[in-house]
């Protein structure tokens, strides 16, 4: 059985291969990138969810939901799972497989394991504000992202977009 340590740093170098090829549409090499990085490790959560974000590269959208769910399962504590499990279900991204509140748990859950997830901040902003039309907590969201790493730009922009559209600072709307 492989350590735990060598899992993530396994998923992480899967990660860094995997994403170029889905974004040049080429779901079956991303396949094997995950099937290489969690071979011998096909029950951990780790491996879980890279199945799931095979799954979800290929637009195997239900299978890469069921995957992120029982990864969530397996290990309640691993953010990155609640985080994919709420970008399959998100309305608003290509996989819709749930509710705007299911997916708004399931990134409060990730942001609240690991607060140094930015787009997991970004996209629970997002549907705080237009889903929910909840500003002052989107904003609150937004500036999380920032905080998170400085330099993101979509977290940068739609605080903006949101300050601009409300022309008025959180202090004042509350």
């Amino acid at each position: 059985v492989v350590a735990e340590t060598e899992v993530h740093q396994r998923s992480i170098e899967a990660l860094h291969e995997a994403v170029p090829l889905a974004f040049k549409g080429n779901p079956a090499a991303v396949e094997k990138v995950f099937e290489r990085a969690s071979e011998g490790v096909r029950e951990s959560a780790v491996a879980m969810v890279m199945r799931a974000m095979s799954a979800n590269a290929g637009r195997d959208y239900a299978t890469a939901a069921a995957l992120f769910r029982e990864a969530t399962v397996k290990d309640p504590e691993y953010g990155g799972a609640w985080f994919g499990l709420g970008m399959v279900l998100d309305p608003t991204l290509r996989s819709k497989q749930g509710t705007a509140e299911e997916a708004i748990e399931a990134y409060e859950r990730a942001v609240a394991l690991d607060p140094s997830n930015a787009p997991a901040h970004l996209n629970l902003g997002a549907l705080l504000e237009h889903e929910r039309k909840d500003v002052g907590a989107a904003e609150e969201a937004y500036r999380a992202a920032i905080e998170a790493d400085p330099g993101y730009a979509k977290a940068h922009q739609s605080l903006g977009t949101l300050l601009c559209g409300t022309l008025a600072p959180q202090s004042e709307r509350n």
